[in-house]
Protein backbone atom coordinates (compact mmCIF):
# COMPACT_ATOMS: atom_id res chain seq x y z
CA UNK A 1 0.00 0.00 0.00
CA UNK A 2 1.31 3.58 -1.10
CA UNK A 3 1.79 6.04 1.76
CA UNK A 4 -0.76 8.63 0.67
CA UNK A 5 -0.17 12.18 1.15
CA UNK A 6 -3.13 14.13 3.51
CA UNK A 7 -3.09 17.74 4.43
CA UNK A 8 -4.10 18.48 8.07
CA UNK A 9 -5.50 21.87 10.12
CA UNK A 10 -4.80 22.82 13.53
CA UNK A 11 -8.43 23.43 13.93
CA UNK A 12 -11.80 22.24 12.39
CA UNK A 13 -12.80 25.85 11.49
CA UNK A 14 -9.64 25.84 9.27
CA UNK A 15 -11.12 22.71 7.15
CA UNK A 16 -14.09 23.05 5.25
CA UNK A 17 -16.85 20.87 4.32
CA UNK A 18 -16.01 20.31 0.88
CA UNK A 19 -12.12 19.73 1.99
CA UNK A 20 -13.11 17.04 4.31
CA UNK A 21 -15.76 15.41 1.47
CA UNK A 22 -12.63 15.21 -1.04
CA UNK A 23 -10.19 13.62 1.59
CA UNK A 24 -12.87 10.95 2.58
CA UNK A 25 -13.57 9.82 -0.60
CA UNK A 26 -10.28 9.32 -1.47
CA UNK A 27 -10.03 7.09 1.79
CA UNK A 28 -13.13 5.68 0.59
CA UNK A 29 -11.59 4.46 -2.43
CA UNK A 30 -8.04 2.84 -0.78
CA UNK A 31 -7.22 -0.37 -1.04
CA UNK A 32 -6.53 -1.84 1.86
CA UNK A 33 -4.16 -5.50 3.14
CA UNK A 34 -6.49 -7.90 1.64
CA UNK A 35 -8.26 -10.03 5.10
CA UNK A 36 -7.12 -13.46 3.77
CA UNK A 37 -9.96 -16.13 4.98
CA UNK A 38 -10.10 -20.00 5.26
CA UNK A 39 -12.99 -22.69 4.83
CA UNK A 40 -15.23 -23.08 7.57
CA UNK A 41 -16.30 -26.23 7.59
CA UNK A 42 -19.25 -26.41 10.46
CA UNK A 43 -22.82 -24.49 10.52
CA UNK A 44 -24.42 -21.99 12.30
CA UNK A 45 -23.18 -20.01 15.34
CA UNK A 46 -22.09 -16.65 16.43
CA UNK A 47 -18.41 -15.23 16.35
CA UNK A 48 -17.03 -12.34 18.00
CA UNK A 49 -13.80 -10.33 17.34
CA UNK A 50 -12.86 -7.74 19.36
CA UNK A 51 -9.92 -5.57 18.58
CA UNK A 52 -9.23 -2.58 21.27
CA UNK A 53 -6.12 -1.31 19.52
CA UNK A 54 -7.25 0.15 16.27
CA UNK A 55 -5.82 3.56 15.46
CA UNK A 56 -6.43 5.65 12.51
CA UNK A 57 -5.96 9.22 12.32
CA UNK A 58 -8.47 12.28 12.91
CA UNK A 59 -8.78 13.92 9.52
CA UNK A 60 -8.93 17.25 10.37
CA UNK A 61 -5.97 17.33 12.65
CA UNK A 62 -3.96 14.38 12.05
CA UNK A 63 -3.76 13.32 15.30
CA UNK A 64 -4.58 9.59 16.51
CA UNK A 65 -7.79 8.09 17.28
CA UNK A 66 -8.14 5.08 19.54
CA UNK A 67 -11.32 2.80 18.79
CA UNK A 68 -12.19 -0.63 20.26
CA UNK A 69 -14.03 -2.56 17.03
CA UNK A 70 -16.00 -5.47 17.64
CA UNK A 71 -16.69 -7.84 14.50
CA UNK A 72 -20.05 -9.83 15.35
CA UNK A 73 -21.17 -12.04 12.44
CA UNK A 74 -23.00 -15.74 11.92
CA UNK A 75 -19.99 -17.33 8.87
CA UNK A 76 -21.21 -19.24 6.05
CA UNK A 77 -18.36 -20.78 4.24
CA UNK A 78 -15.41 -18.50 4.96
CA UNK A 79 -14.07 -16.84 8.07
CA UNK A 80 -10.58 -14.49 8.67
CA UNK A 81 -7.42 -15.60 8.96
CA UNK A 82 -6.87 -13.70 11.91
CA UNK A 83 -3.19 -12.51 11.17
CA UNK A 84 -4.58 -11.08 8.26
CA UNK A 85 -7.65 -9.04 9.94
CA UNK A 86 -5.28 -7.69 12.68
CA UNK A 87 -2.52 -6.80 9.79
CA UNK A 88 -6.05 -4.60 8.10
CA UNK A 89 -6.40 -3.13 11.25
CA UNK A 90 -2.96 -1.66 11.37
CA UNK A 91 -2.99 -0.25 8.23
CA UNK A 92 -5.44 2.62 9.08
CA UNK A 93 -2.62 3.94 11.37
CA UNK A 94 -1.87 6.40 8.94
CA UNK A 95 -5.41 6.92 7.44
CA UNK A 96 -7.59 10.26 8.04
CA UNK A 97 -11.01 8.64 8.55
CA UNK A 98 -14.27 10.05 10.39
CA UNK A 99 -15.42 7.49 13.16
CA UNK A 100 -18.92 6.99 10.78
CA UNK A 101 -16.80 6.39 7.83
CA UNK A 102 -14.26 3.87 9.66
CA UNK A 103 -17.09 1.28 10.83
CA UNK A 104 -18.37 1.38 7.34
CA UNK A 105 -15.41 0.65 6.02
CA UNK A 106 -14.65 -1.87 7.87
CA UNK A 107 -18.41 -3.58 7.37
CA UNK A 108 -17.87 -3.05 3.58
CA UNK A 109 -14.25 -5.02 3.39
CA UNK A 110 -15.16 -7.55 5.65
CA UNK A 111 -18.60 -8.32 4.02
CA UNK A 112 -17.21 -8.50 0.47
CA UNK A 113 -14.50 -11.09 1.69
CA UNK A 114 -15.68 -13.32 3.99
CA UNK A 115 -19.22 -13.00 2.93
CA UNK A 116 -20.97 -13.84 5.92
CA UNK A 117 -24.77 -14.50 6.83
CA UNK A 118 -25.17 -11.87 9.48
CA UNK A 119 -22.58 -8.92 10.10
CA UNK A 120 -22.60 -6.03 12.61
CA UNK A 121 -20.12 -3.98 13.58
CA UNK A 122 -19.54 -1.73 16.48
CA UNK A 123 -17.20 1.07 16.60
CA UNK A 124 -16.24 2.96 19.74
CA UNK A 125 -13.70 5.83 20.15
CA UNK A 126 -11.85 6.73 22.55
CA UNK A 127 -13.89 9.65 24.30
CA UNK A 128 -13.30 13.31 22.98
CA UNK A 129 -14.03 16.44 24.58
CA UNK A 130 -16.79 14.50 27.30
CA UNK A 131 -18.60 12.65 24.08
CA UNK A 132 -18.58 9.21 23.70
CA UNK A 133 -19.15 7.72 20.20
CA UNK A 134 -20.57 4.46 19.20
CA UNK A 135 -21.07 3.33 15.57
CA UNK A 136 -23.38 0.16 15.23
CA UNK A 137 -23.65 -0.99 11.15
Amino acid sequence: MAKEKFIFKKKIEEMNSEEIRKQQEKVKKMKMPKIRTVDFLYEGGEIVYEYRELIALCPITGIPDIYTVRIIYTPDKKIPELKSLRFYFLAYKDIPILHEHLANKIFEDFKKVVKPKNLKIELEAAVRGGIHTKIIK
